[in-house]
Formats: C-alpha cells, sequence, structure tokens
C-alpha cells in the first residue's frame, strides 16, 4: 500500500525532485529543464514559488514556466483572500462580542423586599446575589452550589 503524502512533506518531496532535475550531481550532467518545467507546472501550487524559480537556470523559456507562474499567483491570491476573510471573520466576532458586554454592563437589576432567589425561594433581602444572563437571581451560595452540583 502507498500512502498519499500531503502539506509540508509533499512540498518537501517535490522540492527535492525539482532539485534533482535542475541540479545534477555528476559532472558533465546537463540539467533535466524539460521535465522540471512539467513537475512546475502541474504541482506549482504546491512548491515554494520563489526557490523553486530561483533553481530554474536563466535560459529556461519563460513560454513554458507561464502556466505554472500564473497557477502559483493564483495561489498566493486565493490565500490572501482566505486570510482577508479570515480576519473580517474575527472582527465581526470581536464587534458582536464586545456589544454583548456593553449590553451585560448596562443591564440593571432591581432588588425589594419581596425578591426571591430562584434557586431556594427564600428572600434576598440585603444578601450578596448574582444576576445571570437568564434573568434569574440568586443568592451568590445558591449559585456557588447549583455550580458544584452541575460539575459532578
Amino acid at each position: 500500500d502507498h500512502e498519499k503524502v500531503s502539506g509540508p512533506d509533499e512540498t518537501r518531496l517535490l522540492m527535492r525532485l525539482l532539485r534533482i532535475y535542475l541540479q545534477p550531481a555528476g559532472p558533465g550532467e546537463e540539467p533535466m529543464v524539460e521535465p522540471a518545467l512539467r513537475l512546475f507546472a502541474e504541482h506549482a501550487d504546491r512548491l515554494s514559488m520563489a526557490e523553486a524559480m530561483a533553481m530554474l537556470p536563466p535560459e529556461a523559456p519563460l513560454a513554458l514556466l507561464m502556466p505554472a507562474v500564473r497557477k502559483g499567483l493564483c495561489r498566493v491570491q486565493q490565500s490572501r483572500r482566505h486570510a482577508q476573510v479570515l480576519s473580517s471573520l474575527h472582527k465581526a466576532r470581536s464587534v458582536q462580542l464586545h456589544g454583548g458586554l456593553l449590553e451585560a454592563r448596562t443591564r440593571r437589576v432591581v432588588v425589594d423586599e419581596t425578591t426571591v432567589c430562584d434557586e431556594c425561594g427564600k428572600r434576598i433581602g440585603t444578601a450578596a446575589f448574582s444576576a445571570l444572563p437568564t434573568g434569574e437571581l440568586l443568592h451568590v451560595a445558591c449559585m456557588r452550589a447549583a455550580h458544584a452540583h452541575t460539575r459532578r
């Protein structure tokens, strides 16, 4: 069985193959430009574009490079758009959370002598209490007990 290589490992393998094609080990051996250009064109979206371009010999035909360069530029543009979308989503979420925080901070609760704890049913009076986002009012002790009970 052959495992599919992907991600950084795939990029490393493709770059190594490109090096083998373009930087022959033996003296007097010519770089295999044609197979390198085919590899470059076919896998431009998974190669390190700057590193691959630096390996190409100056006599490499530009016409054969253009499809790969276009593909690589499209990948860069797509990555940039993706980053912009993520940034916009993070900003929108931040604005949403900030709005919720402001709303929670401006909320007021009026406690009088008839207000009762939603947990135990006893009057709150002058005891310490917590106002939950759901609108419930609880004695601090009742809230702690309820929280401890739900954690079990």
